[in-house]
């Protein structure tokens, strides 16, 4: 071939390189720019669906909200979502899964879109009507003093309604009667347009708590990230594309023409950009943005794949009690040195890695043996121990637990061992074991959770009644209300199997009602007795409770002198002022005061100066050992003796033979309760007379 040709060739092949990579750039520079709008878009698609939900939740916790807010969020979602739709990358028949798994998206926001107008309307009508309600109680009418009651009763109303809108749970106002009555012609007109109101707010919160559900309880938002994902992945192949082509190019072409280096120059530097942005996201998604270590998603990615490893869950003791003195930012600082510390720490474990799963938790997998797996956990908890962390506005030290699993499923079982660590202060340190029955007792408690509330609802707590009896006459006198549960099958629960689980949650408070209620009516039959009750701080804390209570014995005032109140002894017994208020208004009814228990748990002779007492109850496990053991007959005395000085009498609990009766009526005690008198019996008995065996 001649050189002419050779030139010619050259030449041709030069201005096709200059062609063809002319043709590569402005591709890539469209395709780029397409890519680009298309993640800006769906980005921006899912901050307005986010924005429209806590729009929506502001909207129905705020008396007040601009609703055009809503209207505007509608609007600019449609817009944004039409934006994707003519996004020009989807032309392209290679993102076809995207188009189609688009257009599944775009009915779901429809279909979010028309809540959003069933929503708005319920929430005006629910919105106009609780103002209504406000505007009503707050007219002079309901505040003059022959109308308190009936104004008490409204805001209960109204704080119900309102609770029931905040919380979305229908459980607030779940058989309660939700109108006002009154016989006084002069707020009648007043009291129906108020009923009015509540009866039609009770009608449409069910639409309303539904609606709301279902607007904010959408997976749009994971369905958008889907759908990112989608696209990068498809993205990916059309860069790998450009890729080979360039370096094709760049091959046959570079030493030809000076042109094709600058236009690929141009090409590679607009990728990089491309590539390190990605780069970072993809960087940013599994790590964690405080500590830098990877993130529960990288730790689920991990276990996922990992063959047998040991997990090691690591919790800061009191780590929220850090935040409430500290504050967060100091709490924050604590969670990055605490993070290096561990990185450190680690180094010296190759076959580990580390993880932040969220708060003040942290995971590691590990590739060892038991033992070693028991001794970087030791050595571990012994370094922190030691080691002073310094959060600016103090150095610290802290503690840690850590729970140790290598059974599926591995981060379930480790957090069912760090409950277990977080209940028991002796350790530092558990591994996970399969007999382990922290779920058996969730699920027991659970069902008896359950037990109790179908109980309150089918009348099933009943009161039983163990006699007290004065120990000098030998004749009952009063009788002490217990809580029972009837089961489905006649049988009976003891307090010891359901009341602890009671105290936790919204139930208890009820239990107390109904005991006060139906102990009353037994004292309507029993006319000769006084019966006493027991009233917990958790009672008297819940406002709302003692209001009932007091309505009660205001219905009940004759037969209210009849009754003792037993306050049980507890920690929470701190707030001394609420106590003698408590007090001073039960005396009025011409009820007695008992302090229960008292010799045991948090007994404080404070309570003899700080409280008027008619009786004190010593504690069972003090009177059952006075005829054996000389020191609790001495503790007992010392007792006897500075209550009498106080002029307080003594009922002595758990009198269980002839012997501690001996030894109670030699000392002076007044009253005595226990099995040696009789065991807890549905109704009192029709004698006074007591048979002893």
């Amino acid at each position: 071939m001649s050189l002419n040709k050779i030139i010619q060739s050259t030449i041709l092949l030069g201005v096709l390189s200059i062609a063809l990579l002319f043709s590569f750039y402005v591709n890539q520079k469209q395709f780029t720019k397409n890519h680009k709008e298309f993640l800006l878009a769906s980005t921006e698609l899912q901050l307005k669906q986010t924005e429209l939900s806590n729009n929506i939740l502001q909207s129905s916790l705020k008396a007040y909200f601009n609703q055009d807010l809503i209207a505007q969020n509608v609007i600019q979602l449609r817009s944004t979502l039409q934006k994707l739709e003519n996004a020009k990358i989807l032309k392209n028949k290679n993102y076809l899964l995207v188009k189609q798994e688009l257009s599944s998206l775009k009915e779901q926001i429809n279909q979010e879109l028309q809540n959003v107008e069933v929503y708005a309307m319920f929430n005006a009508g629910i919105k106009n009507s609780m103002l209504f309600l406000t505007r009503y109680i707050k007219k002079d009418k309901f505040k003059k003093d022959e109308n308190q009651n009936l104004y008490l009763q409204a805001l209960l109303i109204l704080q119900r309604i309102q609770d029931t809108k905040n919380t979305l749970d229908m459980d607030n106002i779940e058989g309660l009667n939700l109108k006002l009555k009154t016989n006084k012609q002069n707020i009648q007109k007043t009291v129906h347009a108020f009923n009015a109101h509540t009866n039609f707010l009770k009608r449409q919160l069910p639409k309303f708590i539904d609606t709301t559900k279902s607007i904010t309880k959408n997976d749009i938002s994971q369905n958008i990230s889907t759908l990112n994902a989608l696209f990068s992945k498809l993205a990916l192949n059309d860069f790998k594309d450009f890729d080979t082509f360039a370096l094709l190019v760049l091959i046959i072409f570079s030493i030809s023409f000076t042109l094709l280096a600058t236009f690929f120059y141009k090409y590679v530097n607009a990728h990089a950009k491309l590539v390190s942005a990605k780069s970072s996201l993809e960087n940013s998604l599994i790590h964690d943005e405080l500590t830098g270590l990877q993130n529960r998603k990288s730790f689920e990615i991990e276990i996922a794949k990992s063959q047998k490893p040991f997990v090691l869950l690591i919790n800061i003791i009191g780590f929220k009690n850090i935040n409430d003195i500290y504050g967060n930012n100091s709490g924050n600082i604590l969670l990055k040195e605490f993070s290096l510390f561990l990185k450190e720490h680690m180094k010296k474990q190759p076959k580990s890695k580390l993880y932040r799963l969220g708060s003040d938790e942290f995971a590691i997998i590990c590739s060892l043996e038991q033992t070693e797996v028991l001794s970087v956990a030791s050595t571990l908890t012994q370094q922190i121990s030691r080691h002073n962390f310094d959060i600016s506005v103090a150095n610290i030290n802290i503690q840690v637990n850590i729970a140790i699993n290598n059974i599926k499923p591995y981060l379930e079982n480790a957090d069912l061992a760090l409950k277990l660590l977080k209940k028991d202060y002796s350790k530092s340190i558990l591994f996970f074991e399969k007999d382990f029955e922290i779920k058996k007792n969730i699920t027991q408690a659970l069902k008896t959770i359950d037990i109790i509330k179908r109980a309150i609802e089918e009348n099933r707590i009943v009161p039983y009644f163990q006699p007290i009896v004065n120990l000098q006459t030998m004749k009952i006198e009063k009788y002490e209300a217990l809580i029972r549960l009837k089961c489905l099958d006649g049988t009976i629960m003891q307090p010891y199997q359901f009341l602890e689980l009671a105290k936790k949650s919204s139930y208890y408070n009820k239990l107390t009602k109904i005991m006060i209620q139906k102990t009353l009516e037994i004292a309507k039959t029993y006319p000769q007795y006084r019966f006493s009750i027991n009233i917990s701080m958790q009672d008297i804390n819940n406002n709302t409770l003692m209001e009932d209570i007091f309505e009660t014995f205001d219905k009940n005032a004759r037969i209210s002198s009849q009754v003792d109140i037993e306050l049980l002894e507890s920690e929470d017994m701190h707030d001394k002022a609420k106590i003698v208020k408590f007090i001073k208004r039960v005396r009025s009814y011409g009820i007695r005061i008992s302090i229960d228990d008292f010799g045991t748990g948090y007994s404080n002779f404070s309570y003899f100066s700080d409280f008027e007492i008619d009786y004190l109850k010593i504690d069972g496990s003090i009177t059952k050992e006075i005829a054996s053991h000389p020191r609790k007959m001495h503790i007992f005395k010392s007792i006897f003796e500075f209550s009498k000085g106080m002029n307080i009498d003594n009922i002595a609990e758990f009198v269980e033979n002839k012997e501690i009766l001996k030894h109670l009526q030699n000392i002076g005690v007044k009253y005595g309760q226990g099995y040696y008198f009789s065991k807890p019996l549905p109704t009192p008995l029709s004698s006074d007379e007591i048979i002893l065996h």
